[in-house]
This record gives structure tokens, C-alpha cells and sequence, in this order.
């Protein structure tokens, strides 16, 4: 998959909208809501992992949205599956240092974990098994399912870290059956 060029990516470009400060929050209806999570995920997917210093300005705004209860508690699954796959490009474009402190890098993973139950589940909704695939993929290639074993054996902050681990082989183990 081809990203853009980090070198590009202080000049503005299709999707930019994104990074605003806003933008996935000020959405008024869930549909709305969707289709800006939907334009996050594009945009953020098209980011290369780079220098801190040469991410595009106001990523660290779509960071912090998608930790928004909105997102990680929404009543709509496909929202919340949306928003899965924007924390792991996150991650990834963030690795090895994730943008979020332990309480809120907990609360991330959670909904990442959460996100590959899908994988368990295929109720026949093609797209969202292919979304949850993503979600799966992305934290075999960058590896952010590390952050989950570190989380366990450090404490991290975070005394939630030994129930996401025992949460993420859970998961794991109900979709291979």
C-alpha cells in the first residue's frame, strides 16, 4: 500500500479537513459522525510513520477525538469499529511511542481489543469484518499488540494492563474457532 510523502505532508491535501480541531466531534448526527471517521481513517492510512517533527500539523486533534466517549462508547458498532481502525493507524503512525498517556493508551486499546471480537462474530457484514481485519493486520505489522505484553509486565501506570493481555488472547483465541 503506497503512503504519501512525509516530506509533503506539511502542504495542504485532499483530506486535510481532518486534522482540524473539531472536526470528527462537531459531527451532529451518527451518520455524519460515520462519514468523518471514515475520511480520518482514509487520511490517516495515507501517512507515512515519520520523525515527530514532520507529522502533519493536527493529528495530535484526531488523537484526542477519537478517545471521545462519542467514539469508544458509541451505541453504533460500525462507529466504534471505525474508530478502532483510526487508533491503529495512530499507533502506527506514532510507533513506537503511542501519543496517549497509560489511562488513555488503556482506554485505546480496549476499544482496539473490542474491535477484533468482530472477527469472532462475522455477521455477515462484509464491511465491518474487512475493517476488523485491518484493525487485526495492523497490529501484526506494527506490532502495537506489544504495548499490551509491556502494559502487563511494567504496570505502565496502568493496573488494567494483565486484564487487557488475558482480553486480547481471549479474542484472539474465540475467532480462530
Amino acid at each position: 500500500m503506497k503512503r504519501a510523502s512525509a516530506a509533503s505532508a506539511g502542504a495542504p491535501r485532499a483530506g486535510a479537513e481532518v486534522f482540524a480541531p473539531g472536526y470528527l466531534l462537531s459531527a451532529k448526527t451518527p451518520a455524519e459522525l460515520s462519514k468523518r471517521l471514515a475520511a480520518a481513517f482514509a487520511a490517516l492510512k495515507a501517512i507515512e510513520q515519520a520523525d515527530h517533527e514532520r507529522l502533519p500539523a493536527g493529528l495530535e486533534n484526531v488523537a484526542s477525538a477519537l478517545l471521545d466517549p462519542a467514539v469508544l462508547r458509541s451505541k453504533s458498532a460500525e462507529l466504534r469499529l471505525l474508530g478502532a481502525c483510526c487508533l491503529v493507524e495512530v499507533l502506527r503512525i506514532y510507533a513506537p511511542s503511542p501519543p496517549y498517556a497509560a489511562q488513555q493508551l488503556e482506554a485505546a486499546l480496549e476499544a482496539v481489543i473490542a474491535a477484533l471480537r468482530a472477527l469472532a462474530t462475522r455477521d455477515g457484514e462484509e464491511e465491518s469484518f474487512e475493517r476488523a481485519c485491518h484493525v487485526l493486520e495492523s497490529l501484526a505489522t506494527v506490532r502495537s499488540c506489544v504495548i499490551v505484553v509491556e502494559m502487563a509486565q511494567e504496570g505502565a501506570g496502568s493496573p488494567g494492563g494483565d486484564a487487557l493481555l488475558v482480553s486480547l488472547f481471549d479474542t484472539l483465541l474465540a475467532s480462530v474457532q
